[in-house]
């Protein structure tokens, strides 16, 4: 597989995993539900806004799906989130922001606006590409609240097609425990301990994305009220509950469902792509192409490694030259089986 035809492929395998996870959210679309994973809200949305501009109907029926459910978009997380990737400036969030709070009067979204405009540019660009990653041609009119954020589209038009947000689909446990306990770090910590056998508050904070201060409090208030049990091993406390219980209330089987930390794995695949996309010329030939893949893998290692995905670790430097170029794209390749077909084994040489 060239570089080339390995960019395409994450392109479509990303709009694959995309699409899933929002039919799930039910926007309009015949695209099979996610099974397998829960589902995270904010590193979906930061994910759609990177691979979302090579396919403008998952953008703007990410927006549509916005307008009826921003309330349950945790604001102070997407924050965090949003700094795990690699944009560059934030124009594209910040315009969404926009929308909302000015189109849709959802008061809220203004503080974010008031975020994006300290990481915002005053150059132009085009916001949607073609699949061969030319601009797409702004045809009619242009969308005067994304002019103001620089970015070049035709006028929003949304069909508002999006079904009610189905909370009692086992991939939407985290809207459920939000809609149950309010959207804050406590919803976010017990969805997350649904699936784990106990870990310390710096652990939580790094996997929920909240800072470690109101993780720790949020904990120490869910233990005394009996929600959480909490246990000294060594110097730390270990946090867990009881999943039997909570399993049982909420009339779900977490067995069949995994939790993978989806703003390592998204912003690690968007990073990769954005060196792919933005600076072709790195990878013309194949000496290039494995000395630039070397220097910008470990990075991207590092983030599946923290994610949950259950791989071999990988040798970064067991191959040298040209042969590290075809066992780096094996290494990707297996990551991106395991979020399309999860019963897939990830292993390497």
């Amino acid at each position: 597989m060239s570089v080339n035809e390995f960019r395409d492929h994450i392109l479509d395998s990303l709009l694959q995993v995309l699409w899933r996870h929002w039919s799930s959210l039910g926007i309009y679309t015949g695209v099979e539900k996610e099974q397998a994973f829960v589902i995270d809200p904010e590193a979906l949305m930061c994910a759609t806004l990177c691979f979302g501009r090579y396919d403008q109907r998952l953008f703007d029926e990410m927006l549509s799906w916005l307008c009826k459910n921003a309330d349950m978009i945790n604001i102070a997380r997407l924050k965090n989130v949003v700094n795990s990737f690699e944009f560059g400036n934030l124009n594209i969030l910040g315009a969404i922001s926009g929308y909302l709070s000015k189109k849709e009067k959802k008061r809220k979204w203004e503080s974010l606006a008031r975020f994006c405009t300290k990481k915002s540019q005053e150059k132009e660009e085009t916001l949607f590409y073609t699949k061969d990653f030319q601009p797409m041609p702004v045809l009619g009119k242009e969308d005067e609240l994304f002019q103001k954020w620089n970015l070049s589209r035709n006028e929003v038009v949304l069909r508002h097609l999006a079904e009610n947000l189905n909370v009692e689909l086992p991939a939407n446990i985290v809207f459920r425990m939000r809609s149950f306990l309010g959207v804050g770090t406590r919803a976010d910590i017990c969805a997350y301990l649904l699936f784990s056998k106990g870990d310390n508050s710096l652990q939580i904070a790094k996997v929920t994305n909240f800072s470690q201060r109101s993780v720790y409090q949020t904990l120490n208030e869910l233990h005394r009220s009996a929600f959480v049990k909490k246990r000294i091993l060594g110097r730390e406390a270990i946090y867990s509950l009881d999943q039997t219980r909570w399993t049982n209330f909420l009339e779900i089987k977490t067995n069949k469902l995994e939790y993978l930390n989806w703003t390592q794995i998204f912003s690690a695949f968007s990073g990769l792509f954005r060196q792919l996309v933005q600076t072709p010329e790195k990878f013309t030939d194949s000496y290039l192409a494995s000395s630039n893949l070397r220097m910008i893998s470990g990075d991207y290692v590092s983030k599946i490694e923290k994610a949950g995905i259950q791989a071999t670790q990988m040798k970064l430097y067991q191959y040298v030259g040209e042969a590290f170029t075809e066992y780096f794209i094996e290494y990707v390749e297996g990551i991106i089986s395991r979020i399309l077909s999860p019963e897939s084994v990830v292993t390497f040489t």
